[in-house]
């Protein structure tokens, strides 16, 4: 297990980085601000009247639908740290923010560029999320262990795809 960790943390090592990037201190194979129950992650639900998706894990639900405020999305999460304690959050994400979020865009807010300088990502927004290549963190980076008040998704293609319907759903 520790072998294949390690394997997996030299890979991410040597991968080349963007101009835009800068790469995060590697814990095992993630970075070290985000949670490993993030590869748990995966697409449950997409409705698209209304436009709704769900995103479940073990320990954690993501849902992201339309606000009533034009042109912005309502990001819902719930991290479950026990039977007896849970946080929840929500965050208001413009179209280009939640492509950003979810991969399909490493375009930046200005004043977001300290995130990515102190924490490493390749693209950010202060208070909305954070994401270096495939790891993805809803508000910002947190400590990667129990009981950040954060979400951790592993970006895979179904989720990535289905945000892109979602999107393209409310048009």
């Amino acid at each position: 297990m520790v072998e294949y960790s390690n394997q997996f943390a030299q890979i991410l090592e040597d991968l080349p980085l963007t101009p835009y990037e800068k790469k995060p201190k590697i814990h095992l194979f993630h970075p070290d601000w985000w949670h490993g129950h993030g590869i748990k992650m995966s697409l449950r639900t997409l409705e698209l009247t209304p436009p709704k998706l769900v995103i479940s894990g073990s320990a954690a639900d993501l849902t992201i639908f339309d606000h009533e405020y034009k042109d912005l999305w309502a990001v819902n999460w719930e991290v479950r740290q026990s039977q007896a304690e849970k946080v929840v959050g929500r965050v208001l994400m413009t179209n280009n923010q939640l492509l950003a979020a979810f991969d399909h865009s490493n375009e930046l807010d200005n004043y977001s560029e300290w995130l990515i300088d102190r924490y490493g990502a390749t693209c950010a927004s202060q208070s909305n999320f954070i994401r270096f290549r495939r790891f993805l963190n809803i508000p910002g980076p947190g400590t990667g262990h129990d009981g950040d008040p954060n979400i951790s998704i592993e970006l895979d293609e179904d989720i990535k795809k289905a945000v892109l319907k979602l999107m393209a759903a409310r048009i």
